[in-house]
């Protein structure tokens, strides 16, 4: 049997922290809009977990990538994007980690996934206002910037000790009236992940949550006078 294959698998990087410190770590990243890219042919079921290359997909219109378009019809467009999308943060559920508080978790499996998008959410809000959204990973480059790649990375290691951990995150939602291991709401982390910035020592922000798409600029303006910068989060 055979199935149409949609899948595109690009490599992504992350750091994980292990017993001899930060170890990098490479996993695969799918993007799968149908709209967006056609395989060429067929693929076998037993094939699907591949990793295609872009030059075996025919590519049928425009990309957008967090603002930026990519022309799906040019080549040296598709590798940009292949970079771009490399350059994203990707976390998702973990197993095997530290157990969380005084509970027996060592996975988010089936409970994480807000905990996980809010991640994400801030991670990239960090990356567009620490080093700009222009911004790809070279292996061979080793810049200043990349360094603060890597240094945005470390706050959201899956150690309890990191500032955006999951561990972090689920601990702090128990003043939110959520539990180690209950599903959070768009509030409660976008609420946590505002009360966690208070002790981010290495970020000089601060985040405002905007209820309601409303933005109260009396909150703001008080968050201005402190020393650090507001990021506002929709809820």
């Amino acid at each position: 049997m055979s199935t149409p294959g949609y899948h595109w698998d690009c490599e992504h990087r992350s750091l994980i922290s292990g017993q001899h410190g930060l170890t990098e770590q490479r996993s695969l990243m799918a993007l799968a809009p149908q709209h967006v890219m056609r395989r060429t042919g067929s693929v076998a079921q037993s094939d699907i977990s591949g990793a295609p290359s872009p030059d075996d997909l025919e590519w049928l219109g425009p990309v957008w990538v967090l603002g930026k378009f990519y022309n799906g019809s040019n080549p040296q467009s598709r590798q940009a994007l292949k970079k771009d999308i490399r350059s994203r943060l990707l976390m998702t559920y973990r197993k095997n980690f530290s157990q969380i508080g005084g509970t027996d978790y060592t996975t988010d499996r089936g409970w994480g996934c807000m905990l996980r998008c809010g991640q994400m959410l801030l991670a990239q809000t960090l990356m567009s206002l620490w080093i700009g959204r222009d911004w790809v990973w070279d292996d061979n480059r080793g810049s200043e910037q990349d360094r603060i790649y890597q240094r945005i990375l470390e706050q959201f290691l899956d150690y309890r000790n990191s500032i955006y951990s999951v561990h972090q995150i689920a601990q702090m939602g128990v003043s939110e009236g959520k539990t180690v291991g209950e599903w959070f709401g768009p509030n409660t982390v976008a609420q946590v992940i505002r009360k966690l910035s208070v002790f981010d020592e290495f970020t000089p922000y601060c985040v405002h949550v905007a209820m309601d798409n409303t933005v109260v600029i009396d909150d703001i303006y008080a968050l201005c006078k402190g020393e650090n910068l507001p990021i506002s989060l929709y809820s």
